[in-house]
C-alpha cells in the first residue's frame, strides 16, 4: 500500500536483507518530502529532517540521503520497469492461477530471478552501496510514526482519541507536565519515549462519567428482606423550598442572635475579638512618645506625626487624646525631659 506505513515496511525489509543504503532516489511524493519545501537535486540528512514528513525523519535517523527526481524522465529506469511489471506480471499471475496474496508471493519467487536474468544490467560500480546493520539498533523505534505530547497531571497522554496511562518507575515517580515522544509502531503497538528511555504505556481506565454513560458500574447484590404488609398510599408531599437566611426577616433575627451569643462566649473564654488597637502594637509606645512630645511642644504638626507613625490623622487624634489623659509620673525620665523642654521654651519666650 502506497502510504507512509507501507514505505516504512519496505525499508524495514531492505534493512533486514541488505543493510542501510547510502541514499534513496525517489520522486517528489509528499510521503518523502513536504510539498512546501523548496527542492533541489539532492538533500543532506540534516535538510531531510526539516522536510516535515515521518519518512524523512526516519531517513535522517538512519543517516540515509534522500535524492529527489526533478521530472518523470529522470527516473526512467524505474518507470520503464513499472511499465513492464504492469503488463508482464499480470499475465504471469494469470498463467500461474494465483488468486490469493500467498499464491502471488510464491509466483514472484520464481518470476523475479527469471526477470533479472533476462533484463538486469550490471552496475558501473560493483562496490556494495549498503552499510552493515548494527545489531543493537532498534529499527522498530525508527521506522514508526512519532509525535510529541505533553503528559497530563494524572500521568496520561492523549493520542488521536486514545488515552495512554504512564506508570511510575525507579527513575521517575511521575511524568506529569513532561514532554514525551509517542511511537506508533508498525505492528500497532504504542510506545512512549522520554529522554531515550522507552516506556510501555497501558490503556488508561475509563473515567467515572464514561462508566455512568455506559451503565457499566457494578450494581450491589440484591438483599432479600421479609415482605411487609402493604401500607395505604399517602398523598405526595410538597417539596420544601429552601430559604436563605438573608431573604427572611425571622431568619435574619435568629442569625443575629446566634452571632451575638457566639461573641459573648468567646469573650468569656478570654478570646480577644477584632483588630488590636494601634497603641497596643509592639513598639508603638516607644516610637510615639517622642512624637507626641513634639506635638505638645509645637515642633511637629499632626500631619507629619501621622505620616511618621503610619496611621491616619483621625487615629492620631484618638491615640494622642488617650496619651494626654494618661497620668504623668514626674519621676519618669522622658517626662522630666519634656518639662525641661517646656521650661526652656518658656524662657526663650520671656
Amino acid at each position: 500500500q502506497e502510504d507512509t506505513a507501507g514505505y516504512l515496511r519496505l525499508v524495514k525489509g531492505i534493512l533486514q536483507r541488505r543493510g542501510i543504503p547510502l541514499a534513496f532516489y525517489s520522486d517528489r511524493n509528499t510521503i518523502f518530502r513536504s510539498a512546501i519545501t523548496p527542492g533541489d537535486d539532492g538533500e543532506s540528512p540534516r535538510a531531510a529532517k526539516l522536510t516535515g514528513t515521518q519518512f524523512a525523519r526516519a531517513m535522517h535517523e538512519l543517516g540515509v540521503t534522500q535524492i529527489f527526481a526533478q521530472s518523470p524522465e529522470a527516473k526512467g529506469r524505474i518507470e520503464r520497469a513499472n511499465g513492464t511489471f504492469q503488463d508482464r506480471l499480470v499475465s504471469e499471475l494469470r498463467l500461474c492461477g494465483a488468486k490469493t496474496m500467498a499464491e502471488a508471493n510464491t509466483a514472484l519467487e520464481v518470476f523475479i530471478p527469471r526477470f533479472n536474468e533476462r533484463f538486469a544490467v550490471p552496475p558501473a560500480q560493483p562496490e556494495v552501496a549498503y552499510r552493515p546493520l548494527d545489531p543493537k539498533l532498534d529499527i522498530d523505534a525508527i521506522l514508526c510514526i512519532k509525535e510529541y505530547r505533553r503528559v497530563a497531571k494524572d500521568n496520561t497522554v492523549q493520542y488521536h482519541g486514545q488515552t495512554l496511562q504512564l506508570f511510575p518507575d525507579v527513575d521517575h515517580t511521575t511524568y506529569a507536565r513532561r514532554r514525551v515522544e509517542i511511537q506508533e509502531r508498525l505492528d500497532g503497538q504504542f510506545k512512549v519515549s522520554y529522554r531515550g528511555k522507552v516506556l510501555t504505556p497501558g490503556e488508561a481506565p475509563p473515567l467515572a462519567s464514561e462508566l455512568r454513560d455506559l451503565g457499566t458500574l457494578p450494581l450491589p447484590a440484591p438483599v432479600y428482606e421479609p415482605e411487609e404488609p402493604e401500607m395505604p398510599e399517602m398523598p405526595p408531599s410538597q417539596p420544601q423550598i429552601r430559604r436563605m437566611w438573608y431573604e427572611d426577616s425571622e431568619l435574619r433575627r435568629l442569625h443575629g442572635e446566634q452571632t451575638k451569643a457566639g461573641l459573648v462566649k468567646a469573650r468569656e473564654r478570654g478570646k480577644r475579638l477584632g483588630r488590636p488597637k494601634v497603641d497596643e502594637t509592639p513598639g508603638f509606645e516607644l516610637r510615639s512618645s517622642s512624637i507626641f512630645k513634639g506635638i505638645a511642644s509645637g515642633q511637629i504638626t499632626n500631619t507629619q506625626a501621622a505620616k511618621e507613625l503610619g496611621i491616619s490623622p483621625g487615629t492620631l487624634q484618638r491615640v494622642y487624646a488617650r496619651w494626654i489623659e494618661t497620668p504623668i509620673d514626674p519621676s519618669d525620665p522622658p517626662v522630666m525631659d519634656a518639662f525641661e523642654d517646656i521650661y526652656a521654651m518658656a524662657e526663650v519666650v520671656d
